[in-house]
């Protein structure tokens, strides 16, 4: 085996094909390892990368033989989900996968593997999501749970449909809605690809002017933006130059 993920043990083995037995074995450059005679077990917790074990065999004569192989440790990826919490039973809410993930694989087989998926419970669920990069997994947890403060007659499910341009974007990026009814306070914030809230303001918003958002402090890279409002929120990914 010459790939292997970061944290994930290895058992390695050494076959010897001559001499007379019984043997001795001596490992190398297995940090940390629980050598086990021929076979040597290694956690991969130092650094990712390429590194090379080694192995010197003895038998009972006094000769000697050595054997190495050279393992490459990928990374493992990083993911948290996204999402507005808590919400009005059975309103929209949109999860986003954030992190370094190339694929994602949602707990609910209907979800796919895009990194986005929109869901309405009527309960409290938990959802899960795997991120893979490069055959390593990493998984991710969110439980969104049911907003009691109002009851679910109290708020209307509104529903928010916004779009964001330009994209990629330099110093300000646009958001233009389609928002039912009157104007609605809505919470805007805009988030790194590792998950990390860097922005959060409260705006009013409606179906007439886009919204624009002063981006020029972002470094170049992917974001998310996310509107939440009454229960629903969605979430878009957007470049900044």
């Amino acid at each position: 085996k010459t790939l292997t993920c970061f944290g994930i043990a290895d058992t390695m083995k050494a076959v010897v094909t001559s001499g007379t037995s019984p043997f001795s074995y001596s490992w190398s450059h297995v940090t940390p390892v629980s050598s086990l005679g021929d076979s040597a077990i290694n956690t991969n917790t130092g650094t990712p990368g390429t590194k090379t074990w080694g192995v010197t065999v003895t038998d009972i004569n006094g000769c000697k033989g050595a054997a190495s192989v050279t393992i490459l440790i990928n990374p493992l990826p990083t993911v948290t989900i996204i999402g507005t919490n808590p919400i009005v039973p059975g309103t929209k809410d949109t999860l986003t996968a954030a992190g370094t993930g190339t694929s994602y694989l949602w707990s609910t087989a209907s979800h796919g593997i895009s990194d986005t998926v929109i869901v309405a419970p009527l309960v409290a669920t938990t959802y899960t999501v795997t991120a893979t990069l490069n055959g390593c997994s990493t998984t991710a947890t969110f439980s969104l749970n049911m907003s009691t403060a109002t009851g679910i007659s109290s708020i209307p499910p509104a529903y928010v449909n916004g779009e964001v341009y330009p994209n990629p974007a330099g110093q300000t990026l646009f958001i233009k809605f389609d928002v039912e009814g009157a104007p609605k306070q809505a919470n805007v914030s805009i988030f790194d690809i590792r998950g990390k809230e860097l922005m959060s303001m409260q705006e009013e918003i409606g179906s007439n002017a886009p919204l624009p958002i002063d981006i020029a402090s972002l470094p170049a890279g992917l974001y998310f933006v996310k509107v939440a409002m009454n229960g629903s929120s969605q979430v878009v990914k957007f470049v900044k130059q």
